[in-house]
C-alpha cells in the first residue's frame, strides 16, 4: 500500500546560496507548511556545519583550556610559612578562595581547609603531607602547596580567618585543536 500524503518537498540546494524564505499563506489558515520549517532547518544546519568545518578539520580532538590562577595574597600573617599556588583554572565564575589552616603542626598533622565565593566549596579539612607537595584546592583545578619558614611547623589560623587569599580567574578561551 503506497502512501496517500505527497511527497514532502525537498529544495534545499546549497548551491543557491540562499539564506531565507518567505512563506505565503496556504489555504485555510496555515502559515508554515512542515517542508518550510524543514527547509529552514537544513539552511541552519548547512550554514553552522560550514561555520566548523572553517575552524576545525575533520576527525580533530577538541579541547578547552580553563582560567588562570592568581598569586596568593596574604590574609593574616602566620609567621614566615609561605603559601605558592599553581593550576590550569576550569571553573565558570571567578572564584576567590580563603585559605586557612585549620590544624597546626609538621607535615602529616597539619591541615588546611577554605572557604570560597563560588561552587567549589570544601569537603573538609585536607591533610599537609609534606611541604612543599602540591595539593589540590577543589576540584577545579588549583593547587597550592605550603613553604617552611624554617621552624618546621605551619601555624593555625584563627578561627574562620584566612592566612591566604587566592583568587582563580575564568577565562573565556577557544576551544583548541589537539
Amino acid at each position: 500500500m503506497s502512501d496517500p500524503r505527497p511527497a514532502p518537498r525537498e529544495s534545499f540546494d546549497a548551491t543557491k546560496r540562499y539564506n531565507i524564505l518567505k512563506f505565503r499563506t496556504a489555504t485555510g489558515g496555515t502559515a508554515l507548511m512542515p517542508w518550510e520549517l524543514n527547509e529552514l532547518q537544513q539552511i541552519i544546519n548547512y550554514r553552522v556545519g560550514k561555520a566548523f568545518d572553517r575552524i576545525f578539520k575533520s576527525g580533530a580532538i577538541i579541547g578547552e583550556l580553563g582560567g588562570s590562577v592568581g598569586t596568593p595574597a596574604v590574609g593574616v600573617y602566620l609567621g614566615d610559612d609561605t603559601m605558592q599556588a599553581q593550576g590550569d583554572f576550569i571553573g565558570l565564575e571567578t572564584i576567590t578562595y580563603r585559605i586557612m589552616i585549620t590544624t597546626g603542626g609538621i607535615p602529616g598533622t597539619a591541615q588546611f581547609d577554605y572557604i570560597t565565593s563560588g561552587d567549589d566549596q570544601s569537603t573538609g579539612p585536607v591533610t599537609i603531607t609534606a611541604f612543599n607537595t602540591w595539593h589540590n584546592l577543589g576540584v577545579l583545578g588549583a593547587q597550592i602547596k605550603f613553604i617552611d619558614g624554617g621552624d618546621g611547623v605551619l601555624t593555625v589560623s584563627a578561627a574562620g580567618v584566612a592566612a591566604w587569599l587566592l583568587t582563580c580567574s575564568y577565562d573565556y578561551q577557544l576551544p583548541t585543536v589537539n
